[in-house]
């Protein structure tokens, strides 16, 4: 009984207290005044004396306005924490600052008049819109952010609808752009109540449409009923779609659409037709009791479809026609050439765990199958720490070990050496690249850089090298060690002169490498030594290749590149032997990042490596994965691979116009082949035309390779249309890259086919019935080794080759090696020769499905008899290859009239306006003359750019001066 009394004294005095705390809470809480707009001194917000009393919106106020325009916009600043929100009429604009309309978890506000939202951050607990009989009221959102929270636990916002579930008038919310989000529901209209409620989305420019995503707390909800309308209205790019949130990760989420449910949709500007995801209910279905497109809607064109067969529910409007998209123009004027390389200039994971077999199979990777330059070594400051005392364990150990490997998987790769950190040869030094008799360091990291001991000491590396049969192609000179940017001395623009000059004295000429500098940490840097290069022309010849990293971010590429051809002449080679960013230590994206490539060469750099190809998967820089041994490829490898081995030696095209909504688009072209890279990092598909200016694509279908998920390490294939103007077609998906390889006819000179069962003689090869679009036969069963002979073949000079071919996924990798020969020559004596031609062959996806590739013929002109030798690369699996089924020789452009500016056939004074427009206005001549090249028709005094300098030639042409 005693524990009974006790327990029931406790309870009685929590329930005394509790009640008494809740009496404190209602006494001191305080709703705030009723304020009214009057607008008696302008249409400002801010103005105290607009409003009754004067004295303002304050903190828990409730607005009313029933007339009048009020103006809310950055000049208000941030608002009052109101309670609430009653519009009768009148007009409210809101183009900046926050206006806060949530003081009060339980308030709703209603509007009754017109809103129109372009900018700012309106945060608001719960919306009515047309929630009173007979009123009309509309909130249009042209930008800026609208965030409607939830009040007593039902819906975000009404439209033509109240919480009271009475009657109503008319509400419209339409969103044009910007960002609308709810923490709930959205309801449209009521089951038993008059009301219309209209929900407008205008196109693709809105940047997000959420329900249920506002406090990520709660699931999204749609509910529309009889009468009420989804009114969709469709861009180029579609719409933006109205995504259910699944914020518990449940099956909360739904959408229903009651009988009489209307979808209105149209065309918001021109036409097409297309597919678009209008709603997307996640891990939730789409429940449809009877919706209806609207009266005025042309079911020929339009339909819809619920489709809930996945995990998230999906609203898809169709409509027919041909596609619609934004246009990528591609031009016809040939920009830098391009190089890669691979960097192993640091080889932590280089012998660690792997067998003879794996590095032949890494060597192989990088050496062979990205089609790259060149490996990129270090010069490795443990050989030499004291002067004279040398450790060749510094070399033998991993890095001439490497450069062998590299060098047997691949005879014709090149080495790019650069000065490897001394603080990893010694521990606890300051960050240097040579060693300290080198860089005068005393110990505490105080310098005083001895060029002439730096000449020396690249002499013998140079040497050194030659010695192990290894030639240095590229020789890096600082490797962030420059002097601009740092205090010390450190390496300047004079001692790379002289050390330049010192190099060139005493090698023989053949083992002079070229020189890259400044390789700076970043672009500003770099920008700034290169600058220095001004003060003589000894100094700027001493540099054959302008570089730079981005190790540090301060400074862009486009700065630097500019700077560089300030300086430099025209013709310099601009490198980035680092580049940092694609998501290495930056932590983006790992497919997305790679935008840190494509900006380069948007900026004119012709040579680029990433920083350390072989590491682990911590390391988000590498491109090849050895964490203890069975090394593995990534998604940057294969993204890489597929940029080099399709414009290693070919040039950047210039992109004429390009859609805001792709983050970033680069083209190149290596002989016909042009590649298209775009980068789409939004969450919108993103639908393109893609247009080469000047060149007509041959093919009716484009192979497109997209990444989009990192785990998806060698992207989804697919064939792209291309439609009846000559345009490929292609929806780009959110957060994705996608590469085109887009094969062109050569202008004006058509080429001929020569079926591959046409051989004059052959070896090892079976005939059969082929599935390519032609319908005729193939050459099949190919195995390493093979060849077929076809006789009596006319080259122009420099011609290139295409072949029809097939591979499926799983087949090992295969060449096709060109050799010509005399007429009448005997097959064994023409394949005894050099090989003239070399192209890889690429997984097609099956034996019967085939894409044409090229290669280009190293030939003087003639009458040849051709054998194409079949190769397998690395050690033969005597399993088929692939299969061939035509091939055809392309002959190169026709030589140019030099100075034909108008493009009528003949060098007069007629050209003389438009050679001014091609100085004045390179775009707008680009677009007026499609098929010249002004770097070559132009250039008239052959530096090989057309630019002011053409300008003395070109009036010298012209009078015979």
């Amino acid at each position: 009984m005693e524990t009974a009394k006790l327990n029931l004294l406790s309870r009685f005095s929590i329930h005394v207290c509790f009640a008494a705390v809740l009496g404190l809470f209602f006494c001191s809480l305080s709703y705030g005044a009723d304020v009214y707009w009057t607008g008696n001194v302008n249409n400002a917000w801010e103005n105290n004396g607009n409003w009754s009393p004067t004295t303002g919106p304050a903190d828990t106020d409730y607005i009313y306005i029933s007339s009048g325009t009020v103006n809310f916009s950055a000049s208000s600043g941030t608002s009052a924490n109101l309670r609430g929100f009653r519009q009768t009429g009148g007009a409210l604009n809101i183009s900046g600052g926050t206006l806060e309309v949530a003081q009060l978890a339980s308030a709703y506000s209603s509007f009754d008049g017109d809103v129109v939202q372009t900018g700012g951050v309106a945060t608001i607990n719960a919306v009515q819109i047309g929630s009173a009989v007979g009123e009309s009221g509309s909130y249009e959102v042209n930008g800026g952010e609208l965030r409607i929270g939830r009040a007593s636990g039902v819906a975000s916002l009404y439209l033509g609808a109240n919480r009271q579930y009475s009657a109503s008038g008319t509400g419209n919310l339409t969103i044009a752009a910007g960002t609308v989000v709810t923490r709930s529901m959205v309801k449209l209209g009521d089951a038993t109540a008059a009301g219309t409620g209209n929900f407008t989305v205008l196109g693709s420019q809105p940047s997000q449409i959420g329900v249920g995503g506002a406090n990520d707390d709660i699931d999204g909800v749609w509910h529309q009923h009889s009468g009420s309308s989804l009114i969709v209205r469709f861009d180029v790019g579609g719409c933006t779609p109205i995504f259910l949130h699944d914020n518990s990760n449940t099956t909360g989420t739904s959408a229903t659409f009651e009988s009489g449910s209307l979808l209105d949709v149209d065309h918001l500007s021109g036409d097409g037709g297309g597919t678009w995801t209008v709603m997307e209910v996640e891990n939730g279905d789409i429940i449809d009791n009877g919706l209806a497109l609207a009266s005025s809607v042309d079911a020929s064109v339009w339909s819809f479809e619920i489709d809930n067969s996945g995990a998230n529910g999906k609203l898809l409007v169709t409509a027919v026609g041909e596609q619609a998209g934004f246009d990528l123009v591609v031009g016809n004027m040939k920009q830098q050439k391009m190089r890669y390389g691979m960097d192993y200039e640091r080889l932590w994971y280089w012998t660690g765990g792997l067998n003879s077999s794996e590095r032949d199979l890494i060597a192989k990777w990088s050496a062979i199958d990205t089609r790259i330059d060149y490996i990129r070594v270090a010069i490795n400051s443990a050989f030499e720490l004291e002067k004279g005392d040398l450790d060749f364990s510094a070399y033998t150990n991993k890095i001439i070990p490497l450069m062998q490997e590299m060098k047997d998987a691949n005879p014709d790769i090149k080495f790019f050496a650069s000065p490897r950190p001394l603080n990893e040869a010694i521990s606890g030094a300051a960050w240097q690249p040579y060693p300290r008799w080198v860089t005068g360091d005393d110990g505490s990291g105080n310098f005083d850089f001895d060029w002439q001991e730096c000449a020396y000491y690249l002499e013998d590396y140079i040497e050194l090298m030659k010695s192990y049969g290894f030639k240095i192609s590229f020789l890096d000179m600082t490797n962030e060690w420059q002097s601009t940017g740092f205090s010390g001395s450190r390496i300047t623009t004079g001692d790379v002169r002289d050390i330049v000059g010192y190099l060139k004295a005493n090698l023989d000429p053949a083992d002079m490498p070229l020189i890259v500098a400044p390789s700076a940490w970043n672009y500003s840097q770099g920008a700034s030594w290169i600058d220095s290069l001004d003060i003589s022309q000894a100094r700027r010849d001493a540099v054959d290749i302008a570089s730079c990293h981005n190790t540090n971010r301060t400074g862009t590429a486009q700065q630097f590149a500019d700077k560089v051809r300030e300086i430099l002449p025209a013709d310099t080679e601009i490198w980035n032997t680092e580049v940092h960013g694609w998501k290495s230590t930056s932590g983006e994206n790992e497919t997305t990042s790679f935008y840190y490539m494509l900006e380069k060469i948007r900026a004119g750099f012709s040579g680029l490596n990433g920083w350390l190809a072989l590491g682990t998967t911590n390391q988000g820089h590498c491109y090849i994965l050895n964490p203890s041994g069975t090394p593995t490829r990534n998604v940057k490898y294969f993204i890489f691979k597929k940029l080099s081995e399709t414009s290693n030696y070919g040039n950047a095209l210039e992109i004429l116009l390009e859609p805001a909504q792709l983050s970033h688009t680069a083209a190149l072209i290596k002989g016909n082949l042009m590649t298209v890279w775009v980068i789409n990092q939004g969450t919108s598909d993103v639908p393109l035309f893609i247009t080469p200016v000047g060149r007509t694509i041959s093919e009716s279908d484009v192979k497109r390779t997209r990444w989009t998920d990192p785990s998806d390490v060698e992207g989804f294939v697919t064939r792209e249309s291309v439609n009846s103007s000559g345009a490929l077609w292609s929806s780009i998906p959110g957060e994705s890259v996608c590469c085109f390889e887009v094969l062109l006819d050569p202008e004006d000179h058509p080429y001929t086919i020569i079926q591959a069962e046409d051989e004059d003689d052959f070896s090892g090869l079976q005939e059969e019935q082929s599935g390519d679009d032609d319908g005729t036969l193939n050459q099949g069963y190919i195995e390493d080794g093979d060849w077929a002979r076809y006789n009596d073949i006319r080259l122009v000079e420099n011609s290139a080759m295409r072949f029809r071919v097939a591979r499926p996924a799983g087949r090992d990798d295969g060449w096709i090696e060109v050799y010509l020969g005399s007429t009448g020559a005997s097959t064994a004596s023409i394949l005894a020769g050099t090989p003239v031609g070399k192209v890889a062959v690429p997984e097609t996806g099956n034996w019967q499905e085939y894409e044409t590739i090229e290669a280009y013929i190293e030939s003087a002109a003639g009458d040849y008899d051709v054998v194409l030798k079949f190769d397998e690369v690395g050690s033969t699996s005597g399993k088929s290859l692939f299969n061939f089924n035509w091939l055809s020789v392309v002959s190169p452009e026709p030589t140019v009239l030099l100075g034909d500016a108008n493009d009528d056939g003949v060098f007069n004074n007629g050209d003389i306006g438009q050679f001014v427009n091609a100085l004045l206005n390179p775009t707008i001549y680009q677009m007026m003359y499609p098929n010249v090249d002004p770097n070559v028709r132009l250039d008239m005094n052959g530096d090989g750019f057309f630019n002011n300098g053409d300008i003395g030639a070109f009036v010298s042409a012209l009078t015979g001066g």
